[in-house]
């Protein structure tokens, strides 16, 4: 593991690591068991067999503190890893269970994984008055991949081509809020035993909103809000018109009180 940070000026730093790393499989993953599904003919198995997965990563920043209280940043990233683990699902062809659907975690070879990240946070605590209580948080990551799927190549089950937050803050005095937008791309959910068969999740954005009023030194209300556009989660076989579920959630709001000692 080596970091090396160099002071272009006072404000801006360029940042460089290599670094090697390991993700140890799901516990749950590599339990040897068999939960059997005989109304829908579908077997959920554990792999005792699954390896670690090792990366080696370069990354490479530059960042720039901001005049008050802010930073912009821009990075790019490269991790060849080994060993990369995703959920697959088959057709068993013989035995007691044929016909039957299995699904389990596999080992599947070599990956790489790149990509750039972009970065803005400011407090606009240069605005007059009423204004200078707003903050602006941006992030937005785009990542290309290559992964051997044992039997074929693909995109990297698991990981989404594009992601993003946008969040806009406000605090002042005894008041706080922020309200958030998070976003990502389609991701490759299921490896099937073809791309036809490959299980895909939509691309999908979620609203939230936070907010608290100290109305005392002891005493604050907050408020909580999940999902306001109560966006679906849509899940697809190989095309988006052949949907396996779409599962909506709804919002949820917490309002309450709270009270330090």
């Amino acid at each position: 593991m080596v970091h090396f940070i160099y002071d272009l000026t006072l404000d801006t730093k360029l940042r460089l690591a290599l670094t090697s790393t390991m993700s140890r499989p799901n516990y749950y993953d590599m339990a040897p068991k068999n939960e059997i599904d005989y109304k829908r003919e579908r077997i959920r198995a554990g792999n005792p067999d699954l390896k670690p997965t090792t990366a080696t990563n370069i990354d490479l920043m530059a960042e720039h503190y901001l005049s008050g209280i802010g930073t912009v940043s821009a990075s790019m990233f490269y991790k060849d890893l080994k060993d990369i683990i995703f959920e697959r699902k088959d057709e068993l062809d013989e035995g007691a269970w044929a016909g039957f659907e299995i699904e389990h975690a596999v080992n599947g070879g070599k990956a790489t994984l790149y990509g750039y990240e972009l970065n803005l946070q400011q407090e606009l605590t240069f605005l007059p008055g009423f204004l200078s209580g707003f903050g602006l948080y941006v992030n937005y990551t785009h990542t290309w991949a290559d992964a051997e799927l044992t039997d074929r190549s693909g995109f990297l089950p698991g990981q989404a081509g594009d992601a993003g937050n946008l969040a806009l803050s406000y605090e002042r005095g005894a008041f706080n809020a922020r309200l958030s937008y998070a976003y990502q791309s389609k991701y490759l959910e299921e490896v099937g035993k073809d791309e036809d068969h490959d299980e895909y999740s939509n691309a999908h954005g979620q609203l939230d909103f936070t907010g608290t009023y100290k109305a005392t030194k002891n005493l604050s209300l907050y408020v909580d809000m999940v999902n306001i556009t109560n966006e679906p989660k849509y899940d697809y076989m190989g095309i988006y018109d052949r949907p396996i579920s779409i599962s909506y959630y709804s919002w949820a709001a917490r309002i309450g009180l709270k009270y330090s000692l």
